[in-house]
């Protein structure tokens, strides 16, 4: 990969980071999901390239006019978070058993989740949505 090209997946990796999501560069193509998902939805957040038609720029743009929504971590009755002995954390839903895994590194030391999606996230309770922000 050139410089250009690193600098490019920096800045949309920090982007998607900013709506809850994660982008993970595979050997020929990307995935993008949300950390609300258990797992990605190749169909739907596989793209080949990081601009142009269909591509994760593209997807960031749809994504960022979505609703917003927040789940708090800390004195949430709904939501028991566990940290695991390889550094993964557990979000698991009270009522439900249902559970979303955040990978070492990911939101350390944050005390909610923000996700932009079109409806609010299965595990725990999200707050009502928020507009999406004016910039994107």
């Amino acid at each position: 990969m050139n410089d250009q090209h690193e600098e490019r997946l920096k800045q949309l990796t920090e982007r998607a980071w900013a709506l809850g999501y994660r982008l993970v560069k595979r050997e020929h193509d990307y995935l993008l999901w949300g950390v609300h998902q258990r797992r990605p939805i190749p169909v739907t957040h596989t793209a080949v390239t990081l601009d142009g038609a269909g591509g994760i720029a593209e997807m960031l743009d749809g994504i960022a006019k979505l609703p917003r929504y927040c789940l708090e971590l800390q004195a949430n009755p709904t939501v028991e978070v566990v940290t695991r002995s390889n550094g993964r954390r557990i979000v698991r839903d009270t009522a439900t058993g249902d559970f979303v895994m955040l990978k070492p590194g990911e939101h350390v030391g944050a005390t909610r989740l923000t996700v932009h999606a079109e409806y609010p996230p299965s595990v725990g309770k999200w707050s009502s949505p928020i507009a999406p922000l004016a910039d994107g």
